[in-house]
């Protein structure tokens, strides 16, 4: 009986254990995905901060959920197609990521690595080498880069993690 009243107990309040080993997330939209603590506020800074400092949002590779948690667009050419290295798509978004002051990048070194591309498919790729030969990096957090367009005219600003 003291099981079940304090099972109901628990049930009622919002205190019953939810069976996963770390807590929510807290991210935009993703409240109820459990992270390890320190990753969870890893993704949250680089939302918050991408949120508060990007009007569009190019992912290297593409890491679709940093566009949904800081609310940040990707350009539209980005998740068009399956075919990410198509010289003329990404002559767009590249003419895009030149033309628009606080455009910016997430860029993650090892996981364009596991995403395979060779070195010289990136020889090639008139578009990563913009991302990172041209546009300078504004904020680095962890294996992440956030770099911004060159044509920037407005301060980095520091933002507290999202979901805080």
């Amino acid at each position: 009986m003291i099981v079940l009243v304090v099972g109901a107990g628990m049930w009622l309040s919002g205190t019953r254990p939810s069976g996963y080993p770390n807590p929510p997330s807290l991210l935009r939209g993703a409240e109820r995905m459990h992270l390890p603590v320190e990753q969870a506020e890893e993704f949250r800074r680089l939302a918050g901060a991408i949120g508060q400092n990007c009007s569009v949002l190019y992912t290297l590779p593409k890491m679709g959920s940093f566009n949904f948690w800081s609310g940040v667009p990707a350009p539209l050419e980005q998740y068009a197609t399956a075919d990410w290295l198509s010289p003329a798509r990404n002559q767009r978004t590249m003419e895009l990521l030149a033309s628009e002051p606080r455009a910016c990048a997430l860029y993650h070194r090892e996981l364009l690595d596991f995403a395979q591309v060779t070195p010289e498919e990136r020889a090639h790729w008139a578009l990563g080498n913009y991302v990172l030969e041209q546009m300078p990096r504004a904020m680095q957090q962890g294996g992440f880069e956030v770099r911004v367009s060159p044509r920037r005219n407005s301060p980095w600003l520091e933002a507290a993690p999202e979901g805080r």
